[in-house]
C-alpha cells in the first residue's frame, strides 16, 4: 500500500492537531535510539525552506516508519487518516439474502483499526534461519495474539533434533517478535484430515492458541488491540462476515463476506471468503463488530471456508486466565516491558508513587524528588528517572504530558524559557510595570510570574484533558540564584494545581519545607498537596528479586521459586555488597546478568 503520509496529508493534521501529532511521533520513534520532535523539525524545516509536513514526511519515509507513524495515529484517531478506500462489499448468491446490513462509515473506522491490529504468524525451524508464514492472528491484549493452534503446530511438535522451532509475529511495520503460547486448545486429527471433529471434542479441541509477544505492541498508545466480546448474531441467519487474515501471506485488508449460523453451539460456521495457505487463524467479525471466531480452513480456489465460534473457547477457564493476566505493570521492571529494554532495579518506592498518583489514592501527591543518598554519586540514575516516568506512563497508556525542563539555562530566565516552551513565544511572560532591581522586587516578581505561569499551564492541562508534568535534571554546575528562586517559586505554585504533577531529579541542596512525604502511606493521610521522596544509591538482594518477579508476571514465563532465585543469585555473584546492600553502579552488571539469564533459560520454557 503506498504511504498516505503525504505532506498534503499531513500538514491539515499538524494545524489542527498538533498536540496529538506531537504525541503520535514520540511513540513512533520510542524504540529508536535518536527521538524526533515536532519543534526541532520545524526549525530544520524553516531553515531549509521546507514546510514542517514536507519534512516530517520525508523524516519518516527516511526512517522507513511510515506504516508505524500511519499505524499508531490510526488506532488513536482513525477519523484523521482513513484508508485508501473502504470497500464495498462483494456480491452474494441471490439464495442467499442477508440479515444484516453492515454501515460502511463505522466499518470505515474499523478497518483502519484492524489494519494495525492483524499479524502475520511464521515459524524459524531454529534461532537463526527465515521464519515461514503459516498463518494469521490478531491482537487481543497488549501482549496477546490469538491464532489458530494449527499455525503453530511445528513449535507445538517439533520433529526430532530439530531444536525448538521458535514463533515469531510481525506486526503492520513488519517488525518481528519473538512470541510463545500461553494457552492452546489443540486441533482435532479430524480436522487435520479435512473432515469434521466429534461433538465430544467441541471445547476440548477448539483449534485455537494464545501468543504472548515479547513486547506490549497492543497497548493502545501503540496499536492498540480488540476486546473479545460476544456482540454478534447467535440466533440461526446468514449474516455478514468481515474477515482479517493474509492469504498466502498477502495483504488483503478487510475482505467482507458472509457466514451462516444453525444454532448457538454449531461445531463450525461456514463462510464465503476466498482464503489460501496463511488464512488460518484470521479473525472474523460481524456487522456490528463482534468478534464471531477465527478461520480454521478453506476449501482451495472456492470461496468456502468454515470458522471455529468463539462460544467454542471463550469459556475455559485457562484461556480467560491467560486474558486477564495480560495487565498493565504495577511495577515496571523494563523500560520497554521485554528483555531489550534498559532492566530497572531498585525504584519500588519510585513506581509505587506513580501507582498512587495515578489511581487517585493518595491525593496529596502531586509529583516526586529523586534524590541520591550521596551527592557525590553519579546523576545516571537521576536523569534515568525522566525515561522511568515516561515508559510508566506509555505502559498505562496515560495521556499526561511529560516535559523535560533544564535549570542549566543560557538565558538565566528559567520561568521564561518554560514559557516559551509550553506556551508560545506569542504569550510572554511579563513582569510588573515599574519593578526596580532590588532583591524584594525580584523575589516578589519571580513569585508573580510563577503564580501566572502555572495558571497558564494548569488552563493548558484542563484544556488538554490529561496533567502536565515538568521534569527538572539536576543541573552540572548548581543552581544561579536567579534559577533557584525561580524555581523555588514555581514548585510552590505548581503543588497548589490540580493537574500540575513535579519530578525533581537531584538538587539534594534544595528545601521545600512541609511539602515532603516520606511514604506514600504518610502521604495518604495528608491534604496538603506535596512531593513523595525517594532515595537512590543502593538497592538489596530483595530488589533484584522483584525486578525478576515483575518479569517472570509480564512476560507470563512458567518460572517457580526456585528459578527465580538462581537467577537472582546468579546475577548477583562477584557484586561485593555490605550488610546485604549493594552500589548502585553495580545495578548495570545486575541487569546484564539477568539478560543473560532470560536467554540461557528462555522465554516461554517451561
Amino acid at each position: 500500500m503506498p504511504t498516505l503520509l503525504l505532506p498534503t496529508v499531513l500538514a491539515p493534521l499538524l494545524r489542527t492537531h498538533r498536540t496529538l501529532m506531537e504525541q503520535v511521533l514520540e511513540a513512533t520513534y520510542s524504540e529508536n535510539a535518536v527521538q524526533q520532535r515536532l519543534d526541532i523539525l520545524e526549525m530544520l524545516a524553516q531553515a531549509n525552506q521546507l514546510t514542517l509536513a514536507e519534512l516530517l514526511s520525508h523524516t519518516l519515509e527516511r526512517d522507513q516508519l511510515s506504516n508505524r507513524f500511519a499505524a499508531i495515529l490510526r488506532n488513536r484517531a482513525p477519523e484523521l487518516l482513513p484508508l485508501d478506500s473502504t470497500p464495498d462489499l462483494p456480491s452474494v448468491d441471490e439464495n442467499a439474502a442477508l440479515d444484516d446490513t453492515v454501515n460502511l462509515q463505522k466499518m470505515g473506522i474499523f478497518t483502519t483499526q484492524a489494519h494495525a491490529r492483524r499479524c502475520r504468524i511464521a515459524i524459524s525451524p531454529r534461532p537463526g534461519q527465515r521464519a515461514k508464514v503459516r498463518g494469521s492472528g490478531l491482537l487481543v491484549g497488549r501482549r496477546l495474539v490469538l491464532t489458530a493452534a494449527h499455525v503453530i503446530d511445528e513449535a507445538l511438535n517439533p520433529g526430532p533434533d530439530l531444536g525448538k522451532p521458535l514463533i515469531v509475529v510481525t506486526d503492520v511495520n513488519h517488525q518481528d517478535y519473538d512470541a510463545w503460547p500461553v494457552f492452546v486448545s489443540p486441533v482435532h486429527d479430524e480436522d487435520r484430515n479435512g473432515r469434521m471433529a466429534p461433538p465430544e471434542a467441541y471445547e476440548t479441541h477448539a483449534d485455537v492458541a494464545l501468543l504472548r509477544l515479547i513486547k506490549p505492541i497492543g497497548r493502545d498508545h501503540k496499536y492498540g488491540h480488540f476486546s473479545l466480546n460476544h456482540a454478534h448474531p447467535s440466533g440461526p441467519g446468514t449474516w455478514n462476515l468481515i474477515l482479517l487474515h493474509y492469504p498466502a501471506g498477502q495483504d488483503i485488508g478487510a475482505e467482507l463476506s458472509a457466514y451462516s449460523r444453525q444454532t448457538g453451539t454449531d461445531m463450525y460456521l461456514p463462510h464465503s471468503a476466498g482464503s489460501a495457505g496463511g488464512s488460518s487463524g484470521g479473525a472474523g467479525f460481524c456487522s456490528n463488530f463482534g468478534f464471531v471466531g477465527h478461520h480454521q480452513a478453506g476449501v482451495p480456489g472456492r470461496h468456502a471456508g468454515r470458522i471455529v465460534p468463539f462460544e467454542r473457547y471463550d469459556h475455559n477457564a485457562d484461556f480467560r486466565a491467560a486474558l486477564a493476566a495480560d495487565t498493565q505493570p504495577d511495577y515496571l521492571w523494563s523500560t520497554d516491558e521485554s528483555p531489550d529494554g534498559h532492566f530497572i532495579i531498585g525504584r519500588s518506592r519510585f513506581f509505587d508513587g506513580l501507582s498512587a498518583i495515578f489511581e487517585g489514592t493518595a491525593p496529596a501527591l502531586r509529583g516526586i524528588w529523586v534524590k541520591r543518598m550521596d551527592p557525590a554519586l553519579s546523576t545516571a540514575g537521576l536523569s534515568f528517572s525522566f525515561d522511568m516516568l515516561t515508559a510508566y506512563l506509555a505502559a498505562h497508556d496515560r495521556n499526561d504530558a511529560a516535559h523535560r525542563v533544564s535549570t542549566d539555562l543560557v538565558s538565566g530566565d528559567l520561568l521564561g524559557e518554560i514559557n516559551a516552551a509550553l506556551i508560545g513565544t506569542g504569550t510572554p511572560l511579563l513582569a510588573s510595570p515599574g519593578v526596580g532591581p532590588d532583591d524584594t522586587t525580584r523575589a516578589a516578581t519571580a513569585a508573580e510570574r510563577a503564580e501566572i505561569l502555572a495558571a497558564r499551564l494548569q488552563s493548558k492541562a484542563l484544556s488538554q484533558g490529561a496533567p502536565i508534568w515538568l521534569c527538572f535534571d539536576n543541573p552540572p554546575n548548581g543552581l544561579t540564584q536567579s534559577t533557584r528562586l525561580q524555581l523555588e517559586h514555581l514548585i510552590a505554585q505548581c503543588l497548589t494545581k490540580p493537574d500540575l504533577r513535579l519530578l525533581l531529579a537531584g538538587f539534594e541542596t534544595f528545601s521545600i519545607r512541609d511539602r515532603i512525604y516520606e511514604s506514600v502511606a504518610k502521604a495518604r493521610l495528608q491534604d496538603a498537596p506535596g512531593l513523595l521522596i525517594e532515595e537512590i544509591g543502593e538497592f538489596t538482594e530483595e530488589d533484584v528479586r522483584d525486578t525478576v518477579a515483575s518479569m517472570v508476571k509480564s512476560l507470563g514465563l512458567p518460572w517457580n521459586e526456585g528459578v527465580i532465585q538462581t537467577a537472582v543469585t546468579v546475577a548477583l555473584t562477584g557484586i561485593d555488597e555490605i550488610a546485604g546492600r549493594y552500589p548502585a553502579r553495580a545495578a548495570q552488571l545486575v541487569a546484564k546478568a539477568l539478560k543473560a539469564q532470560v536467554r540461557v533459560l528462555g522465554v516461554g520454557q517451561s
